[in-house]
């Protein structure tokens, strides 16, 4: 397949300290693909070792986004397989399709993250014409913003993308490498992972999803496309998950703990605080003040 980069292994995946690689039974039945979509997905699941214990018991083959050469390198000396996500475009009905569902379903949430969210569109729009359009389509979704109106537009929305998909690679994929689960890294700003997922949903392969974090179900809009099973923080976020998709079944929600704060109860990750003074050329007899941003 041309149209596929596949970097095989150069070496055995590493071990992770204090587990054992010892193959299990289950080494010959299950194939995980794992999709890392963004490079914190890449911190999660890779650099805390979380994959290398996959790769320890069942066959291993990561789909990731490749932020730069030694990201790369280091990918493929871990794992048995890495393929390169790529985007792929998009046709315009899927496009406005996925835009209106969205919409409608902060709509009808309408929790103040998704109000601050609805803001932000707003101010995007910044000449009459942009504004227009976004009036126009805010008139469009008000009907929608129901459970039932979100319900139709979804179903919509999979039969266009299904019918209007832009690619085969992750099918012809799939029939290869006949992976028994797909499971996404990171559930949001993914959009280069979404034919991955949904040619998993065609080709009825079982799919999971990490949601990233503790503020994304009511911030960033609707997840899409949905999965069979959702790995989330504590029990708080699996019930504002069956909450918010009352479709989702609560013996699939499971709750594991966030990866991206194992690093945190790691002793070999700590610095004294003269280590870390002397690393970023600080005065340790001095006050530290902590300045943290966001994302603009």
């Amino acid at each position: 397949m041309t149209d596929i980069r596949i970097w095989p292994s150069t070496r055995p995946p590493k071990p992770t300290p204090g587990r054992s690689t010892a193959p299990s039974r289950a080494r010959d039945e299950a194939h995980i693909v794992a999709v890392l979509p963004r490079g914190e997905a890449i911190r999660n699941f890779v650099q805390t070792g979380a994959l290398d214990v996959i790769a320890s018991r069942s066959r291993l083959t990561v789909f990731s986004v490749v932020p730069d050469r030694t990201s790369l390198e280091d990918l493929s000396e871990r794992y048995e397989r890495v393929i390169a996500l790529e985007e792929q475009p998009e046709r315009y009905p899927v496009r406005i399709l996925r835009e209106l569902l969205d919409m409608a379903h902060g709509r009808q949430l309408w929790s103040a993250a998704a109000r601050e969210r609805w803001g932000l569109r707003d101010a995007e729009a910044a000449d009459p014409i942009a504004r227009f359009k976004r009036a126009a389509k805010k008139m469009a979704v008000l009907p929608f913003a129901n459970s039932l109106g979100v319900h139709l537009l979804e179903k919509w929305e999979r039969t266009a993308s299904r019918a209007l998909r832009t690619t085969d690679k992750y099918q012809r994929l799939y029939e290869k490498l006949r992976p028994t689960l797909v499971f996404n890294g990171s559930h949001v700003h993914s959009q280069i992972a979404t034919q991955a997922i949904e040619a998993a949903h065609w080709s009825s392969i079982p799919t999971a999803a990490f949601i990233f974090s503790w503020d994304n179900l009511t911030s960033q809009g609707r997840i899409l496309p949905g999965y069979d099973y959702y790995l989330v923080w504590n029990d708080d976020l699996k019930a504002q998950l069956l909450e918010i998709y009352p479709t989702i079944r609560a013996e699939n929600v499971f709750v594991t703990g966030t990866p991206q704060f194992d690093f945190h109860f790691r002793p070999e990750s700590y610095w004294s605080r003269e280590e870390f003074c002397r690393r970023v050329k600080a005065d340790p007899a001095r006050p530290i003040v902590l300045y943290s941003t966001g994302m603009a």
